[in-house]
């Protein structure tokens, strides 16, 4: 069981996940296993964060996407570092889904998140592709899904939703949010909703003392976007479903020129120090 968050601002992309895989052996409940939810490609400085299916044609989801991500790159002559690939790459991981879910028995899905070049900026600007199939269960299903091409088409298909292709300069920041917590992380917005509130707040009361070159932001996005991955974990843990959550939160920040990795651990115990 996953839950994958995804946002992107005018300053960075913050890809966040939880670290636990559930798979079945000859049972009807699921066993738990440690694992990585997030890639960093950094060739084409693209970040890939998965929920759903972890196995494709019996091979791990993480060795499935390298391979093919080699294979894309492959078809270039030459990487270019300003002609990002988002949109192709997205379309491409898409196509190579449905060639490897002939049984329609795949269901998983892929934020590919990156920088593309926009003409209309004159800059590289964040954005974001959600590559999924939505096999829904009942009719009702398919009305409720945000992808036209699902509500009119094949359900079954991997399509490469355009998200949020490029982030407008100077808007709201931009989530994308998938797994077994959905339903919790709706209330998501509102909680950014009261940060950007306060946010205001500080800076119209507060504008004198704000250092902004002496913050490590992308450590804060990192420690802000992993809490609350964690937070919603945590409610699990509370209810009693245990196994089902990762104990590491792991958080990739992509800048325009390369990226930072971090990782959120459990709180430990012990006697507080002053040191």
């Amino acid at each position: 069981m996953t839950f994958i968050l995804t946002e992107l601002n005018d300053y960075a992309i913050i890809m966040a996940a939880d670290s636990s895989e559930s798979y079945y052996l000859q049972t009807e409940n699921p066993c738990f296993k440690k694992g990585t939810k997030i890639e960093y490609f950094s060739n084409l400085n693209i970040g890939i964060s998965t929920w759903g299916h972890n196995q494709i044609e019996q091979i791990y989801i993480n060795d499935w996407l390298k391979e093919k991500i080699s294979e894309f790159e492959q078809t270039k002559e030459e990487i270019d570092k300003q002609n990002k690939y988002l949109r192709e790459l997205s379309e491409y991981l898409a196509e190579k889904l449905n060639s490897a879910n002939s049984g329609n028995q795949l269901r998983l899905g892929l934020h590919v998140a990156g920088y593309t070049y926009s003409m209309g900026y004159g800059e590289l600007r964040p954005g974001v592709f959600h590559v999924h199939n939505h096999n829904p269960k009942n009719v009702e299903e398919i009305s409720k899904c945000n992808s036209p091409e699902h509500r009119t088409g094949d359900p079954t298909k991997f399509i490469a939703e355009k998200s949020k292709p490029i982030l407008p300069k100077g808007g709201l920041a931009y989530h994308l949010r998938n797994g077994a917590y959905q339903e919790f992380s709706k209330y998501y917005p509102y909680f950014q909703k009261l940060q950007n509130e306060l946010t205001y707040e500080i800076h119209t009361n507060y504008r004198h003392s704000i250092a902004n070159n002496q913050i490590d932001l992308p450590k804060v996005f990192a420690k802000r976007i992993g809490s609350w991955v964690s937070l919603v974990s945590n409610t699990f843990s509370e209810a009693g479903l245990l196994p089902v959550v990762g104990k590491d939160i792991r958080i990739l920040v992509l800048l325009r020129a390369g990226c930072r990795k971090f990782t959120l651990p459990d709180i430990s115990a012990g006697e507080w120090s002053n040191s």
